[in-house]
């Protein structure tokens, strides 16, 4: 009769010490799976600086489509992103920033916060 609890306890001891391995290991494949994303993240990185990041001068950007307006335009305006200098339609959730009393229109999200960090660059 004494054997049936040694056996209990041994069994007990035997998935507790499983347990634990297998925490262990989780916690090992969560770590190296943050490392690998981590590494990703750097990859994807460009290698140049947000300033180099910008699209080159283009010859052929039409200086007639307006980069500045006096207060935001209407949605369906066509205007020229002051920091990609990409021609673009305004839509209702376009962003905007104002700048010296001028609303400057961007083509995309990531423009917005490049002309926020140093406007003079992107002035005409």
């Amino acid at each position: 009769m004494k054997t049936q609890p040694i056996v209990t306890w041994t069994l007990l001891f035997g998935l507790v010490v499983f347990a634990s391995a297998c925490r262990e290991r989780a916690a090992e494949e969560v770590k190296e799976a943050i490392e690998v994303h981590q590494q990703n993240l750097e990859d994807a990185q460009p290698s140049e600086g947000p300033e180099e990041a910008q699209a080159p001068e283009r010859a052929d950007v039409d200086t007639n489509i307006p980069t500045v307006f006096d207060e935001k335009p209407a949605v369906g305006t066509e205007a020229r992103c002051p920091v990609m200098k990409d021609v673009f339609t305004v839509k209702e959730d376009s962003p905007t920033a104002t700048y010296k009393g001028k609303t400057y229109v961007f083509c995309c999200p990531g423009c917005k916060p490049q002309f926020e960090q140093n406007p003079e660059k992107y002035l005409e």
